[in-house]
């Protein structure tokens, strides 16, 4: 091959790599507080409000602990949008820790910078580091936890071990999933060393133990109202199937060609370390039909299931430097543009409610009754009590902790509401029978729009933002 052919394909390779790092950056700036993605006004308001000294039962409905709520409303307190930037910044973290993981594992600097690109661009991992969520911290802990337990068995470094154990008491107490991949972490560590492993599990254990004590009875209410009632059946193993292979084919397709070029190099333990890491969400899902936050727990059979196809490559060992980019080149290319699918999809997971607060006249003593209570108790905290806002899939105004559906249509009825938000994507069965029916006779439309939806986050076709207003 003449210098002219490798300098053009090395230019090729140089510009996919550069667009794919310029798509990574871009695609997770969204300061736009106008569009707000699935449940990050709840995640604000209740942090701003336990801040404040407030009370309000988050260990019945959030799968965590308080900690990251602190952490996402009092980012938002500081200015509109923090949330979201403090996202980013642990986005960026998890990102980093992906790099000095890579690095432990012998790569060279220019292979580990690629290799953090290519799982920076995945669309999962895009979406996590976007939303003002609490993924985005248990993450970051668990991406720091990989990287300690790593460098532990790696470097004989056995302070790392209390690092990680740290860091995974964080990632649980981020996010309950985390307790999918203790035992999983446990396990890979007892197996080099009983002593570090025991010590891992013991220490983790504790804590999280003591947590459970301490909120036993709001951890059972959440077990039976959300895991029980809300999210398990929510969908079909189709519906889960679908989520899974839009996210995670150029993932499967690259890790089977790689494994073939590889097969005779590869160390079986590292390949089936890697697999075993990106089963357990994947698992959870399929068993419980669950639908619901599945493309943001993408992200953990996406990290590992990325991290195994730099390992293939990187086992393939080319001298070619024109054949090694072209490799990575490929490689980004394919995901690259099923990323761009994705998150162009993502973008209108959830509709513009800027028409629907502009319509609004409100005081102190106002009441709506909206599908997303938490988006007029974030926009109006402080200025109006939450007692004043109420929830079509839990209303619940004597706090006796069992939602009154009857009781709810009867105060629609009687016009016992200033306001109705409806969206059809919470609850899409009870609007459509408010809509269809004439309880509504008490009430008009005030504002209409049928916003151009996604199917990522809901499988409703006829999504709408109707805010109606009591004659």
């Amino acid at each position: 091959m003449t210098v002219i052919w490798k300098r053009f394909f090395l230019l090729c390779a140089s510009f996919v790599f550069l667009i794919a790092f310029c798509f990574s950056v871009y695609s997770r700036v969204d300061l736009n507080y106008n569009t707000l993605y699935v449940d990050e006004s709840g995640y604000s308001f209740v942090g701003k409000l336990l801040l404040d000294g407030g009370l309000w039962t988050t260990k019945s409905y959030i799968f965590s602990s308080d900690f990251p709520l602190y952490l996402l409303g009092g980012s938002d307190k500081l200015f509109p949008g923090g949330g979201r930037i403090l996202s980013a910044l642990l986005g960026i973290g998890s990102l980093f820790f992906v790099f000095l993981i890579q690095r432990n594992f012998g790569f060279s600097l220019y292979t580990s910078l690629l290799g953090t690109l290519f799982i920076a661009i995945q669309p999962s991992n895009i979406i996590v580091g976007k939303m003002a969520t609490y993924d985005s911290l248990c993450f970051f802990f668990i991406c720091g936890t990989v990287f300690f337990l790593h460098s532990t068995v790696r470097n004989n470094r056995d302070g790392g071990v209390v690092l990680a154990s740290l860091f995974m008491c964080g990632a649980i107490l981020s996010k309950y999933i985390g307790v999918a991949y203790f035992p999983l972490f446990g396990f890979l560590l007892f197996q080099k060393d009983k002593f570090l492993g025991g010590f891992f599990v013991s220490l983790v254990s504790t804590v999280v133990a003591f947590y459970m004590a301490n909120n036993w009875s709001e951890l059972m209410l959440l077990y039976h109202n959300q895991i029980l009632e809300v999210h398990t059946k929510s969908s079909t193993l189709y519906d889960v199937f679908l989520v899974v292979v839009q996210h995670s084919w150029p993932l499967v397709l690259l890790m089977s060609i790689f494994f073939v070029y590889s097969i005779k190099k590869i160390n079986w333990n590292t390949v089936f370390s890697m697999l075993f890491l990106a089963s357990p969400m994947l698992v959870y899902h399929i068993i419980s039909q669950n639908f619901i936050s599945l493309y943001k727990h993408m992200v953990y059979p996406s990290l590992f299931m990325a991290a195994l196809i730099v390992y293939l490559i990187v086992e393939n060992k080319s001298r070619s430097i024109v054949k090694t980019s072209f490799l990575w080149a490929g490689s980004i290319l394919i995901c690259l543009m099923n990323s761009y699918l994705i998150m162009n999809d993502f973008k209108m997971a959830w509709p513009n409610t800027g028409g629907v607060m502009e319509n609004i006249e409100y005081d102190e003593n106002i009441s709506i009754l909206s599908e997303d209570p938490y988006l007029f108790r974030n926009k109006f905290y402080g200025v109006v009590g939450t007692d004043k806002f109420y929830d079509t899939n839990w209303f619940d105004p004597n706090n006796n902790g069992w939602h009154d559906r009857n009781g709810l249509t009867k105060a629609v009825q009687e016009g016992g509401f200033d306001y109705i938000y409806i969206n059809k994507l919470i609850t899409p069965n009870y609007s459509s029978f408010l809509i269809k029916n004439k309880i509504l006779e008490r009430y008009k439309i005030i504002y209409y729009e049928a916003p151009s939806m996604s199917k990522l986050t809901n499988k409703i076709t006829d999504p709408v933002n109707i805010l109606y207003k009591k004659i």
